[in-house]
């Protein structure tokens, strides 16, 4: 008999982790504290823990993962996994091809909601002379009035160190920010924000190039994130060099 028991995410962590690091699934800044904030579940059978699941928000799976000796059990475990809380759909990653696989036994609808790209490591040249520097806490009045709320915490960012300044011939002309990762912490989440009137001219871009120097010196891998329809920030990250290499996916039961 299959029970799912409550737990904290520092109980699957390992397994989590080592998950993904094994099948290589990326997992940027976006997506991860959607997993990392859900309710987490042990799956026991017969009083022995093999496996986890996270449902985020009562309604949203975010992780499903077990013991490899118990993967023909899957489905049917699923399947009872999927009425936990309020489970009404998933959030998936295509690396994934465990979890994936499993969602699309039975579905009523898929939606693309994210592009995941990788550095391809190409050194290519930053052209625009941007200097990048890391903010304090002097600069949350700048940040606050030219990003337009793309950061949701500008002080936390700053006081993380996580957010970088950009200039061009001594005026503010947009933001960086790094963000370590928890799951992987191989790899780390790079962004960029350009204030609308020095768009078009590149800038992104050479940020995204600024910022992946930084990553590399770190010895980490640099990946980025943007929302489906969001041509824009895609046409950027490939002017950097990265590459489209996982869709985040969200399929409706």
């Amino acid at each position: 008999m299959v029970v799912f028991e409550k737990c904290e995410f520092d109980e699957i962590k390992d397994k989590l982790c080592g998950y993904y690091r094994e099948n290589d699934i990326l997992i940027e800044s976006f997506f991860e504290e959607h997993v990392i904030s859900s309710d987490f579940f042990h799956i026991v059978l017969d009083e022995e823990k093999i496996g986890y699941c996270g449902i985020y928000n009562k309604k949203l799976l975010t992780s499903f993962g077990l013991d490899n000796k118990y993967n023909y059990l899957a489905q049917d475990i699923f399947t009872k996994a999927k009425y936990l809380e309020q489970v009404s759909e998933a959030l998936v990653p295509t690396g994934d091809e465990f979890l994936l696989s499993l969602c699309l036994d039975d579905f009523d609808s898929l939606h693309k909601q994210a592009y995941f790209t990788r550095d391809l490591d190409l050194n290519n040249e930053n052209n625009c002379a941007i200097n990048l520097r890391l903010a304090i806490p002097l600069d949350a009045q700048s940040i606050e009035k030219y990003s337009e709320d793309f950061f949701d915490d500008i002080n936390k960012y700053i006081n993380n160190k996580f957010i970088y300044i950009a200039e061009k011939d001594n005026e503010l002309v947009g933001f960086g920010i790094i963000e370590p990762g928890i799951i992987r912490n191989d790899l780390q989440s790079i962004g960029m924000y350009v204030r609308e009137e020095y768009r078009r001219r590149g800038i992104g871009t050479c940020i995204l190039n600024e910022l992946k120097k930084i990553v590399k010196v770190r010895n980490k891998k640099a990946i980025s994130g943007c929302w489906y329809h969001n041509y824009n920030s895609l046409r950027t990250q490939f002017k950097s060099g990265n590459y489209c290499w996982t869709r985040l996916l969200k399929v409706k039961f």
